[in-house]
Parts: structure tokens; sequence; C-alpha cells
């Protein structure tokens, strides 16, 4: 087991390793923050797309970036990737580097050219949470620190499981808890069993409602820019109320479900 100041590193049934809380966190409080493990560089895009990842006539693929990257770490930092779970090691053709980095890896957004990109990195110490439909933790890069931070998104008492979303995508966040199990099943190999997916038929149906109505209003926000622009009109309460009731309901949803959109953030 190891402990990281507000942290346990911990076996937990029928989870393998979870993270666990040394101490009472408050709501908004940081929990961790840590440099990533290994920073890919290369974005979902080339790391599910078998064209770009496997093409053995390409002087560059995802496979030889990551075997790029893994060599440049240090024996120890070697050791913590590959201690990581990996939930493809039953395919016998999938590199060992492909299942930790699509099981274990976080995406931050990077802008270059003007044009957003998004990357994936792996944390040996944050990478360990699990998984839940609502979290009680969030993980964002921290471009100004150059690490990943972990924020609680409720009050967590002491010996409180830490748990974050691996679906925080908008398009993934907002589907039912139905669909949801069965991407995590497919993507991840387990069958969910969170506190949303463990709800009764009415309640379940509620919390997808509530999804449902919270990605209505995401809708209503079409891009990054109009986002920045929303929140300077923020500044002057009295210019384009209706685009401000816009940006409160859906911020207000977000809160309900405990949930956080990283282009938000940004903005």
């Amino acid at each position: 087991m190891a402990a990281i100041a507000k942290l346990d590193i911990r076996a937990l049934p029928a989870k393998g390793q979870g993270m666990v809380t040394r101490v009472g966190i408050a709501r908004g409080e940081l929990i961790h923050a840590e440099l990533a493990l290994i920073d890919t560089q290369i974005g979902p895009h080339v790391l599910y797309n078998p064209k770009a990842f496997w093409n053995p006539g390409a002087k560059y693929t995802g496979l030889s970036v990551l075997r790029a990257k893994y060599d440049l770490l240090t024996a120890a930092q070697q050791l913590a990737l590959t201690a990581l779970h990996n939930s493809r090691a039953a395919e016998a053709n999938t590199p060992i580097i492909l299942g930790i980095i699509s099981t274990n890896a976080f995406e931050r957004y990077v802008r270059i050219d003007g044009a957003e990109h998004t990357v994936l990195y792996v944390c040996e110490t944050l990478s360990r949470a699990n998984h839940s439909c609502r979290p009680n933790a969030v993980v964002t890069w921290n471009p100004s620190l150059n690490r990943a931070t972990m924020y609680a998104t409720e009050n967590l008492l002491a010996n409180t499981e830490i748990v974050v979303d691996y679906m925080p995508a908008a398009r993934d966040f907002f589907m039912t808890s139905g669909d949801r199990r069965k991407e995590l099943q497919t993507h991840y190999g387990f069958q969910c069993s969170c506190r949303v997916c463990s709800l009764r038929a009415n309640n379940k149906r509620d919390d997808s409602l509530l999804r449902k109505s919270t990605a209505e209003s995401r809708a209503e926000i079409n891009s990054f820019e109009q986002l920045q622009i929303m929140i300077d009109f923020s500044i002057h309460a009295n210019h384009r109320p209706q685009e401000l009731e816009k940006l409160q309901t859906y911020i207000s949803r977000l809160a309900t479900l405990d949930a956080k959109d990283s282009k938000l953030f940004d903005a």
C-alpha cells in the first residue's frame, strides 16, 4: 500500500487497487498534483485508429511514438508504468504499452497553430483512481504547473474511495446509464456498479433525463470561443442576459451531476 499525503493506494474488494482518502477533504480542495509519468503527445484519433497506429509503411506511427516515449523513461518509471492495470492483457496481438495507455490515459488539450488538439498522458498515482458515473473528484491538466491535478467535487470523509469518470467527454458523459455501462464494458472490461448504475430503475431514469437536459443546454453553446465570449459577458451582467442564462443553466446542471466540462474550465 502506498501513502501519498491525502490519499492511500490500496487493494479494494472486487476492484483491484484504488484510491482512498487518508483525511477529510473539502469540495474544491486539491487532492493531489503530479507530473505525467508518460506524455504520449498523441491523441485518441491516432491511438484508436488502426491505420494511424499500426501502418507499417509509415515512418512514424502511434506505436513507434509510444515505444520511443517508453524508451526515454528511467527503469523505475518503466516499472511504474507497466505496473498499471492493462484491460487488454488477454488480447494476444495488443502490445502491452498500448493496453496500458488505453486503460489509464487522461486527456489534455493543446492549441497548435490556432487549432485545438487532444493528447493523452498517464500518471503513476492519479491513474490508479477507479471509475464512477457520478464521480467525487476530477482530474485536469494545469499548464501553469505542468502537472495533472485532482480536485474533490464534493466533501469527502476520511477512508472514502476517490473515484473519477473514465468517460468525461461531453458526448460520453451525457449517455444513458445503460449505454455508458456497455461502453465501459467494451473499452475497460468491467461491469460498472457505481452509485448511479446501482440505482433503482426510476432513479436511474431520472439521472439519464438530467444528463439529456444538460446535453441540450450544452448544445446551445456551440463552441469553445462562444464559451469564452459568454464568460466575458458575465463581467457585464447587463449584456446579453439570455446567453448568460444559458450558461448559468448549464453550469447548474453540471454541478447537480458533480461534473466538469474541460472546455468550460479552459475558457
